[in-house]
Parts: structure tokens; sequence; C-alpha cells
């Protein structure tokens, strides 16, 4: 994970060793490296690779844009998260609000055994939800495709982003 973190110092580019086109890497496998990498930014206070980590997850999460399937954290990278990471951090509200706009149906059969902040998270996330009105005509592909993942970014208050996740670049808008 260091070297990984020396090269986005370098680069501003998240290159994990088993690169985006590796046959032998699945996309969990990938996800789990970018929790990681996610948690080593956070525990060393790196704003700007944290960003870039939940940019990456976006792109897996959503990545049934390509694979027409939803790439869903499972049950043991979801207790890893809530059992690594703080209350609140913008990793765990990212997976929250992934299961809750996209993919609620899917994890029905595992919500019994799914950590219990993870399913507390997303029972107040989906009441907030509900409250606003979105939920009668959501389209979770559609929503998923145009949300702000700048939402999800760390920075400093009154402040908003422009991400570019191809590159890994945030920039702060004031």
């Amino acid at each position: 994970m260091f070297k990984i973190f020396v090269g986005w110092l370098y680069t501003r580019k998240l290159e994990l060793p088993c690169g985006d086109n590796c046959t032998k890497c699945t996309e969990r496998s990938r996800l789990r490296g970018l929790t990681l990498i996610y948690a080593l930014g956070d525990e060393c206070g790196v704003e700007g690779l944290r960003n870039a980590a939940i940019d990456a997850i976006n792109d897996i999460l959503g990545s049934w844009r390509s694979l027409g399937t939803w790439n869903l954290p499972d049950r043991r990278g979801i207790d890893w998260i809530y059992n690594h990471t703080p209350k609140n951090c913008a990793l765990r509200r990212l997976v929250v609000h992934f299961y809750l706009t996209a993919a609620i149906s899917v994890a029905r059969k595992d919500m019994e055994t799914l950590n219990h902040d993870f399913v507390s998270e997303v029972a107040k996330a989906s009441l907030a939800f509900i409250g606003k009105g979105h939920w009668r005509s959501l389209d979770p592909y559609r929503y998923w495709r145009e949300l702000d993942i700048c939402a999800f970014h760390d920075h400093a208050e009154g402040t908003t982003c422009s991400s570019n996740s191809a590159t890994g670049e945030t920039e702060i808008d004031e």
C-alpha cells in the first residue's frame, strides 16, 4: 500500500499492482485494495488520497454500465469497512448510498447477516430518501450515473470540488 501511496504522491493517479485490464483480479479484490488505500489516506490524514480512492471505488461500484451487473461489497467487505473506518466517513457514506439507491433488492437476502451499523445507516438514509419523495420515481441506474461524487469527498466546510476520476485529480472550488 505504501508503494501505491508514494506513486500517487508523484502522479496523482492510483496505480494498483494489478491494472484495470488484468484478467486475474476480480472487481472485489480491487475494491479490497482500494478500501485499504482509503484507510491509509484516512490514517495519514491525506484528503486527496481518500478522494482518489473514493473516485476509484465509485468507478468499480458503478461498473454495471459495462458489465450489466452491480458490484456490491460483500458482507466481509462491509464488515472490514465498518471495523476500520470512523463513523460517518466518506467511504461508509458511499457504500450506504450505493446500497440505498442501487442494490437494496439484491441485498435483501443478506440484510439479516450484514453489519448492524451498516443496516442501521441504510435504514436512516432510506427514511431520509423516501421523505424527500425520491423513492417513487427512482431509476437507480440513472441516479447513480448522475450522482455528484463530490458529496462523498472530504474537503473543508463551505467548499466543493470538481473531480476528474480519470486522472484522480480533484480541484477545490471555494
